[in-house]
């Protein structure tokens, strides 16, 4: 899911479907929308697992998070990507944090860029981009 913009490049959207095809057994569907608005796609109770990896702006963060809550299954996980306290990704920590009572962050990705973000991560030392996960009682 992303935030729609790749619904108008099929270049790129062809790349992610390339990307996915050794896991298509485990991969319901890709789907060129806004995140919230797929939500409605599916029944309530119904995801075992979702990553989250679209807007980093608090309000969308939130409305994505509100929307896919019911759809999850008791003992499910939740997760998202960029959780880091830097400008431009803030709204990711930020909703996470009302969203849920607890979390929990992976490392993540090494970040090899050469800007200044790298300096500003949460307790990171500035080298990765982390991950966060809730498991849904």
């Amino acid at each position: 899911f992303t935030n729609g913009n790749i619904a108008n490049r099929p270049a790129i959207l062809e790349q992610i479907n390339k990307k996915f095809e050794s896991v298509r057994d485990v991969v319901d569907k890709i789907i060129a929308s806004d995140s919230a608005e797929a939500a409605s796609l599916y029944e309530d109770n119904s995801i075992d697992f979702l990553f989250i990896d679209a807007s980093h702006e608090y309000a969308d963060v939130k409305k994505d998070i509100i929307a896919w809550k019911p759809k999850m299954k008791s003992g499910s996980i939740m997760s998202g990507h960029d959780f880091c306290y830097y400008p431009g990704t803030d709204g990711v920590f930020k909703a996470v944090m009302e969203e849920f009572s607890e979390w929990n962050v992976h490392r993540g990705t090494k970040f090899y860029g050469n800007d200044d973000r790298e300096k500003n991560m949460i307790g990171l030392d500035g080298k990765y981009f982390p991950s966060w996960w809730v498991k849904i009682p």
